[in-house]
């Protein structure tokens, strides 16, 4: 009789299961769905994060060479004018008039009586272009000081970005006091 105790109770540990059940099955299903479900959705926040960057790297790259350029005109230009809001004129090295305005978007450079050409990119839009002269009356010892004020960000795919604020100060090089 022990013996068949014996047989009986390995007989229990010894019986296979071939399959698995409904249950299982969709318990797992679900559970892949959910795992990819994750993933996908962090690899397309990815890609949009990445288009943002891309596109504010642009916009940068194209504001610094126009500030630099605008800015190497000024240090060496005199009789700086505020016209309107958005528009700056003075006399450059060459005694040319140059006139830089926020036209819709886009900042645009006039020389002298020719008409004006966009300096900024189509992929930048220009919310902000403000110029502050300080000691506009040369009451100071010091050369006139012009500070830029420009609000700007990609136009475009890219509406997720929100609008960069840049300030900057130049300072003329043609004082005489």
């Amino acid at each position: 009789m022990a013996d068949l105790l014996i047989f009986s109770m390995n007989k229990n540990f010894l019986i296979k299961k071939n399959g698995s059940t409904l249950v299982e099955l969709l318990v797992s299903i679900a559970l892949f769905l959910v795992v990819i479900t994750i993933v996908v959705g962090g690899f397309t926040r990815g890609l949009k994060t990445n288009r943002q960057l891309l596109a504010t790297i642009a916009v940068n790259s194209n504001i610094s060479f126009m500030i630099e350029k605008m800015s190497r005109e000024m240090r060496t230009g005199s009789g700086f004018q505020v016209l309107n809001p958005g528009e700056i004129s003075f006399a450059n090295s060459q005694g040319e008039e140059i006139t830089y305005k926020l036209m819709g978007k886009s900042i645009y450079r006039k020389v002298d009586l020719n008409p004006a050409q966009q300096v900024t990119d189509d992929s930048v839009s220009v919310e902000l272009f403000t110029f502050d002269i300080i000691d506009f009356f040369n009451l100071s010892p010091y050369s006139p000081r012009i500070r830029l004020f420009l609000g700007i960000r990609p136009t475009g795919a890219s509406s997720g970005v929100k609008t960069i604020f840049i300030q900057t100060t130049v300072s003329s090089r043609n004082f005489l006091p």
